[in-house]
């Protein structure tokens, strides 16, 4: 059945109109932008920059720049990083290019997890052994307890058979200690 050009015109009129509806429908605007630290200008990598009220954001790359789409309505973004204090900007209508410096934030309290829960490092007693990064790059390390083993104090690692990946058996202050 061949449509009658009365019917054609009616489709391409109503097609015409749903196009120029998306069309308006979507007034977003693209942003961009840069976060750096204010004392040193150093690019924050990483840092997330969120349109105020909506779920949209991102993050920054490896040179502190973003790229975000603004939906309608849009009105403020809010940038936030570890460290620094979270920050609030308006968006002006027609400027496309934001560059931003974070403050400084309140210096966190040192906390130590230990074997049975989290204290302040400042009310913490007793003896604490750490190991950090420069300890772990000496040697061949195939697993996680041979980081520790023969760095730590009144921590015994013992295999409990010669296969690799074979049980381990780690002992703190056990059989060994004053107390046993």
């Amino acid at each position: 059945m061949k449509p009658t050009p009365a019917a054609l015109s009616r489709f391409l009129a109503a097609a015409a109109l749903l196009l120029f509806t998306a069309a308006v429908g979507v007034a977003q605007t693209t942003i961009t932008g840069t976060i750096v630290d204010p004392e040193t200008d150093e690019p924050l990598i990483g840092a997330n920059v969120l349109i105020v009220g909506t779920s949209t954001g991102t993050i920054t790359d490896y040179d502190g720049n973003f790229e975000l789409t603004v939906p309608e309505g849009g009105e403020q973004l809010r940038i936030s990083y570890t460290g620094y204090s979270t920050q609030t900007v308006d968006l002006v209508e027609g400027k496309t290019d934001y560059d931003v410096a974070l403050s400084s934030g309140e210096l966190l309290e040192e906390v130590v997890v230990v074997g049975y829960g989290s204290v302040k490092k400042t009310d913490l007693t007793g003896a604490i052994s750490s190991v950090d990064s420069r300890d772990f790059q000496s040697g061949i390390i195939s697993s996680p307890e041979q980081l520790i083993q023969g760095r730590v104090a009144g921590v015994q690692i013992s295999e409990n058979s010669g296969e690799p990946g074979g049980g381990v058996n780690v002992r703190i202050r056990g059989t060994s200690s004053v107390r046993s």
